[in-house]
């Protein structure tokens, strides 16, 4: 009976290990976001934006509170033609009163003419408004 405890015990210590290694192994082998982005810009200079859009997407699940990962997603959108998506991630960073003058960035060139896109440059004034100092 004592041997059989032993077996076991050695048994679960060798599981816990291998449980261990398999942990380390993954979080070594996981990207950072700023490994995702290294990535994301290769893609994006070869033009191919359903990769660059992935990869930014994923940075942006690695680092959630970087505002430019959620920017670059918005990029990754509208190249991909897909306005509402776009906007809508560039109206939550509005809302958390960030401007990176999408307004000027040619990767939104080919949804300016849509209705969300004229939604969000309505909002931009009110962002962009003056703070008056108090006396």
């Amino acid at each position: 009976m004592i041997r059989m405890l032993r077996w076991a015990t050695a048994l679960a210590g060798l599981a816990s290990l291998g449980w261990l290694a398999a942990t380390l192994e993954s979080q070594e082998a996981r990207p950072t976001a700023v490994d995702l982005e290294a990535q994301a810009v290769k893609a994006y200079a070869a033009k191919d934006y359903a990769r660059f859009l992935e990869l930014e997407q994923q940075a942006l699940a690695a680092d959630p509170e970087n505002p430019r990962w959620a920017y670059d997603v918005a990029c990754g959108e509208a190249l991909r033609g897909n306005a509402p998506d776009a906007v809508r991630t560039l109206n939550e960073l509005v809302g958390r009163q960030i401007d990176f003058g999408a307004e000027t960035d040619g990767d939104f060139a080919g949804i300016r003419q849509t209705p969300e896109w004229r939604e969000f440059e309505a909002r931009l004034p009110g962002l962009r408004k003056a703070v008056e100092r108090s006396q």
